[in-house]
């Protein structure tokens, strides 16, 4: 019978001028979620959730912007996507009043 294994993951996101990272106190933002589509032969795509200040949400708040994700195992943080913006939707955080909910969409390049 095989068992499930935890890896334990770490990222790092930019999103034109944010950045967000897993909780782990080096950045302030965090990373909620992500997921990368590729096809070969398609463009690939990603989704993003991060918690961001309040304050910070305005810098990405335009589609255009350029994304990029690195996450790996073990401390290794390697580039997996690299992109543009094409939809934000932004909302706010009933946990932390002081920050807000950006849910990101991307092309890739």
């Amino acid at each position: 019978m095989a068992s499930l294994t935890m890896v334990p993951v770490r990222c790092r996101i930019e999103v034109g001028g944010i950045v967000a990272g897993t909780p782990d106190g080096s950045t302030v933002n965090h990373v909620l979620s992500f997921n990368v589509d590729k096809v070969r032969g398609q463009p690939g795509s990603c989704n993003i959730s991060l918690r961001v200040r309040r304050g910070q949400a305005r810098l990405a708040s335009a589609a255009g912007g350029i994304i990029t994700i690195s996450a790996g195992a073990r401390g290794a943080l390697n580039r997996i996507f690299y992109g543009f913006i094409k939809t934000i939707n932004i909302s706010p955080c009933r946990e932390y009043p002081n920050f807000v909910i950006m849910n990101i969409t991307g092309l890739d390049v």
